[in-house]
């Protein structure tokens, strides 16, 4: 596809997922706890870090 950019789509989706985060009060501890992530990971993944873990972004609508 013409101009898709992966790292595009996972920082508009790390930047989602921090404005979700902040609007819900939560912080990025309770997140991760909640996910049964790190807060590191969580940190990667609201970055749009292309290096983190994608797999652990299903466990991420549990938090």
């Amino acid at each position: 596809m013409a101009g898709y950019r992966i790292d595009d789509q996972l920082s508009m989706f790390g930047e989602h997922l921090h404005r979700c985060r902040v609007v819900s009060g939560l912080t990025a501890q309770q997140v991760a706890e909640r996910a049964f992530i790190t807060r590191g990971d969580l940190r990667t993944i609201e970055t749009g870090d292309p290096g983190g873990r994608l797999g652990v972004v299903p466990d991420l609508p549990r938090a």
